[in-house]
């Protein structure tokens, strides 16, 4: 959920005048009724602040396909050879160094069952 909506969430207050949800707080997320929340931005609508969305997921119906990896080698190339990019000004020749550079890429993908997620739209 967004930080919006968790705010909202964890001032809501009881007919008693106790906090609704206790566990839950916009920064670190918590639990809600016993299940735990991820406060993110990813939750939130661009075309509109005041609304977003509440997402339910289990994640034992979550699967992960590892897919292929992809490798690839390069004798042409020029790279970087230091820790920090933003400080190197010289890049090093992989042709000049008598070098091969080698990438690998590894694909990826989620899949879910049928009834492993909800979500809720809210809006305030």
């Amino acid at each position: 959920m967004s930080k919006t909506t968790a705010t909202y969430l964890a001032t809501l207050r009881g007919s008693g005048g106790a906090a609704a949800y206790p566990d839950l707080s916009p920064g670190q997320g918590g639990t809600l009724l016993k299940l735990p929340v991820l406060v993110s931005a990813a939750a939130e609508f661009d075309d509109s602040p005041q609304s977003g969305f509440i997402g339910l997921l289990n994640p034992s119906e979550i699967l992960w396909n590892r897919g292929d990896v992809i490798l690839s080698t390069s004798q042409n190339a020029a790279l970087v050879m230091d820790g920090d990019p933003e400080s190197a000004t010289h890049p090093t020749s992989m042709f000049q160094a008598d070098a091969v550079a080698l990438k690998a890429v590894r694909r990826a993908a989620w899949y879910a069952k049928p009834g492993a997620g909800a979500y809720f739209t809210t809006a305030y």
